[in-house]
C-alpha cells in the first residue's frame, strides 16, 4: 500500500471529477479554455482543499487516461511547469454525462 488512506483516496477522486466537470462547463459555454491557475481557483473557490501543484498532477493523470488535453508550458522563470488550453475529450464528456464509468473518478 503506498501509505494514503481511504478519505484522500475519495478526496483525489473527488478532485478528478469536479475538474471534469469545470472543463466540461467551460466549453459548454464556450469561454476561454482553462489553465491550471484558474482551475486551481476555481477548485478552491468550490471549497477545495488542494495545492497548485497537485492540479498539474491530476491534469497530468486525466490526461493519460485520456480525459482531458492541454498544452504544457514549461516557465523556466518562475520555476514551475504552466499548463493551458485545457480541452474536455470525448472520454471525459461520457463521464461528465455519466454514460460511462471509471472508479477514478467521481462526479459530484
Amino acid at each position: 500500500m503506498n501509505g494514503i488512506g481511504p478519505e484522500e483516496l475519495v478526496h483525489i477522486r473527488r478532485s478528478r471529477g469536479l475538474m471534469l466537470e469545470f472543463v466540461y462547463s467551460n466549453h459548454g459555454k464556450q469561454l476561454h479554455r482553462l489553465t491550471d491557475s484558474k482551475l486551481w481557483a476555481l477548485l478552491v473557490g468550490a471549497g477545495g482543499t488542494i495545492g497548485q501543484r497537485d492540479v498539474i498532477t491530476l491534469l497530468q493523470e486525466m490526461r493519460d487516461r485520456g480525459y482531458l488535453t492541454f498544452v504544457e508550458d514549461p516557465d523556466n522563470w518562475e520555476g514551475r511547469l504552466k499548463i493551458k488550453d485545457i480541452v474536455i475529450t470525448p472520454a471525459g464528456r461520457d463521464l461528465v454525462e455519466r454514460t460511462k464509468k471509471d472508479a477514478a473518478v467521481l462526479i459530484p
